[in-house]
This record gives C-alpha cells, sequence and structure tokens, in this order.
C-alpha cells in the first residue's frame, strides 16, 4: 500500500460523497460508530485511513512512537467481510530511532445476529497476523498469531420512554483469544522466550448525540454538536498461557474521546490514558479517518461479491 496516495484518494471521496443520512452499522434506529480501540460489532465495505497513534512504553526512560496505517474491508456475501491492514511504525529509544511496517493482518467477520428492536449485533471474528512480514525491531513477530474472537453492539433504545435521556447511550464491546504458531524462540542472546497466548477484552460506552436528536428529543443544537459521539473506551490485553518469561500482568489503555459522524464518513479522536507503568509513562493520543465505502462507492463497486450467505439471526441491520 502507498499511503500518501490513498490518503489523497480518501479526502476526495470524503468531498464527493452523496448527501445521505448516516447508514453505518445498523440495527434498528442505531447506528453504531466505528470505535478506535474496540472492534465494531457489523460487517460493512469500510476503510479506516489513515489510522494514527501516539504513545510512550513502560520503560524508564520511556521510549517513545508512533505509528500510522489502516484496514479495509470487503464483504464476500452480504453479513461475511474479508478484512486486510497493515500500519508503520517509528520508535525513538536512547540507543537511536527505528522506523518500518509492522505485519501484515488478515482477517474474516461473519456478523450472525442482529436484533432491530433490541438495537443489538454481534459478529464473529477470526484473524491472521502473518510472521516475518514486519520490522523485528519494532517487535513484529516471526511466527504466525491467530486470534478467534466476538464483538457486539447494544443501544439502549428500548429503555422505557420515562428514561428517554438515557436512550442514547450503547455499548460494544469485544473479546478476543491470541495463539502463537510457535510457542517459543531463541532470542538474540540464545535466551529461549515463551509466546504467550493473550486474551484480549475490550469496551466501549458512547453517547450519540445523532440518535438523541432523531429518536429522543431535538434540542436545536447546532449541527456539528448533533453529529457528535462523546464515548470512552477501555482496551486490555492479558497473557493466560504460557507465561513463563512473559508474567501475566494485564496492559491496556482508557481512551476518552470523540466521534464526529457524518454522511459516509467519521473522525474520531481519543486520549490514550495507561492503566499501569507496564502500558505506559504518558497519555498518548489515537484518531483514524473512517470511510462507509458502500455510502460513498457507486453499488456495482461496494455490493458484496456474492450474492446469499451464511445464517444470520434476526434481519434489518446488514447492509
Amino acid at each position: 500500500m502507498r499511503y500518501p496516495c490513498a490518503v489523497t484518494v480518501t479526502f476526495a471521496l470524503c468531498a464527493f460523497a452523496p448527501a445521505l443520512a448516516e447508514a453505518h452499522c445498523l440495527a434498528g434506529a442505531r447506528s453504531f460508530p466505528a470505535t478506535l480501540a474496540v472492534e465494531e460489532p457489523c460487517v460493512h465495505e469500510a476503510l479506516a485511513l489513515p489510522d494514527f497513534a501516539a504513545s510512550s512504553t513502560g520503560d524508564l526512560p520511556a521510549d517513545q512512537g508512533f505509528d500510522i496505517g489502516g484496514h479495509y474491508s470487503k464483504r464476500v456475501f452480504e453479513n461475511l467481510a474479508i478484512e486486510v491492514g497493515r500500519h508503520w511504525g517509528w520508535l525513538g529509544t536512547p540507543q537511536g530511532a527505528t522506523f518500518g511496517p509492522g505485519a501484515i493482518e488478515t482477517g474474516v467477520k461473519y456478523q450472525f445476529v442482529t436484533l432491530p428492536e433490541q438495537e443489538f449485533m454481534a459478529s464473529a471474528m477470526f484473524s491472521v497476523e502473518w510472521g516475518n512480514t514486519g520490522a523485528l525491531a519494532l517487535g513484529a513477530p516471526t511466527y504466525h498469531i491467530y486470534t478467534a474472537g466476538l464483538a457486539f453492539g447494544k443501544g439502549f433504545g428500548d429503555l422505557p420512554f420515562s428514561l428517554n435521556l438515557l436512550r442514547p447511550f450503547a455499548l460494544t464491546g469485544d473479546i478476543g483469544y491470541s495463539i502463537p504458531a510457535r510457542a517459543s524462540t531463541m532470542g538474540p542472546a540464545f535466551e529461549v522466550e515463551r509466546n504467550p497466548q493473550v486474551l484480549s477484552t475490550g469496551l466501549s460506552l458512547q453517547y450519540s448525540m445523532p440518535y438523541l436528536r432523531q429518536h429522543v428529543v431535538d434540542l436545536d443544537l447546532p449541527r456539528f454538536v448533533n453529529r457528535l459521539v462523546p464515548l470512552v473506551e477501555l482496551a486490555l490485553e492479558t497473557p493466560v498461557a504460557n507465561t513463563f518469561t512473559s508474567g501475566r500482568a494485564t496492559v491496556g489503555t482508557v481512551n476518552p474521546g470523540v466521534i464526529y459522524t457524518d454522511t459516509a464518513w467519521q473522525f474520531g479522536v481519543e486520549a490514550m490514558i495507561p492503566i499501569n507503568r507496564l502500558s505506559g509513562r504518558d497519555v498518548g493520543v489515537r484518531a483514524q479517518l473512517h470511510l462507509a465505502l458502500d455510502e460513498i462507492l457507486p453499488p456495482e463497486l461496494s455490493r458484496p461479491l456474492f450474492a446469499g450467505g451464511p445464517p444470520m439471526i434476526g434481519s434489518g441491520g446488514a447492509r
């Protein structure tokens, strides 16, 4: 991928996108935005580019780094998509700076339930981080890593009308289990390093101003405010098996921020607050431009490759 050209194309697509209502990740009246740290719960045509993060490590003194990249999702069937992504990173240490690519990641996602009245949806996921495709100095593995997981979204729109102001709230979350293809590898000093199996969990709590205006009450706020989704995300990783050399300490970040949603694109920015010293020594920042390509591209370029697809509980949410 050549990202400078891709960024130019991205902003051009935004400029000429048709004036449609938001229709991203629909479950009934609920439109779930694509969150930055937690996997979105639906399947659709999407391009996240650029996806940028700047943070520090937990070392003393702390190393500073940033990465930029993106990922692309293409529907094979109406409710099943394949995904590919890659990032490039820079890491500054007392010994000098390193720049290079991260590992190539590919995956498949199957949206198996959508319950419009309950504003609920869920997807199953499987991904591979490919070994020997990234810079070792940036931590890219020399072995494949396989991850299976689930992602869900639940809106509060089915609350009673006496709780109207709570109805714009929504929860999304994910859980994944990663297994390395090699249980151990040899380090640079010929020491044996155990490659742990890792449990990753994520949760977001969000308040949709578009939902408030469209389905609860119109407060006659400015258009900009009516398109905001304030949220806080929590992303954690815990080694749970083969942890002799890695330990079992949980690392992660709390990410408060806001997403601006427009016709067929959104832009989000969040702080990255480490949960402990192992997770980092300074507050970082993350930002992402996300395009819903099925709202931008003509139907012949954005429809699924094949009709039909695997079964899905409920209906109305997958596009």
